[in-house]
This record gives C-alpha cells, sequence and structure tokens, in this order.
C-alpha cells in the first residue's frame, strides 16, 4: 500500500512587499477539481492505494484562492512538499 501527502514547513506565501497570504489559500486536486484539498502544515492526503506499479502516473492540479481586496499583484511563492509513505 502507499500514501501520497502534499504539505508546507511555511506558516504563510510570502508575497510582494512583504504581504503573505494564507497557505489554505492553495488548493490541490487530482480529479480535474471535481474535489480538492487544502493546502496545511500538517499535510494532506492526495492520493493512496494498495500496489503502484512503476508506469502509475498522478496528475495534480493546482487552484489559488485570490481576495481581490488584499491580495496584491506580484509573484508569491510557498514550497510544496510531496511525501510518499508506505503504510
Amino acid at each position: 500500500a502507499y500514501r501520497i501527502t502534499a504539505s508546507t514547513a511555511a506558516a504563510n506565501w510570502t508575497g510582494p512587499t512583504g504581504t503573505t497570504k494564507a497557505i489554505a489559500d492553495l488548493r490541490l486536486s487530482t480529479d480535474n477539481f471535481a474535489t480538492q484539498s487544502a493546502l496545511t502544515a500538517a499535510g494532506v492526503q492526495i492520493a493512496a492505494g494498495a500496489a503502484p506499479t512503476a508506469g502509475t502516473t498522478l496528475q495534480i492540479g493546482y487552484n489559488v484562492l485570490y481576495n481581490w481586496t488584499t491580495d496584491l499583484p506580484g509573484a508569491y511563492t510557498l514550497p510544496v512538499r510531496y511525501t510518499l509513505t508506505s503504510p
């Protein structure tokens, strides 16, 4: 069996001129956004299964929630860590 989680060690996104943005504003999806999960520091499971093969692929989509009144235009950065475990 396997499990894939996504997490971040950052408290917030880093934005232009020292602004920050909540990490939960980054949404991850593996089914073309039929469902989506907010990124957390503790980690969110994005895939699990019985036994992957060498040819198993996983497409991950990203969606960002914007607040037009507080999110300044510019580049934002947020490290995302993917962890593969065998429970």
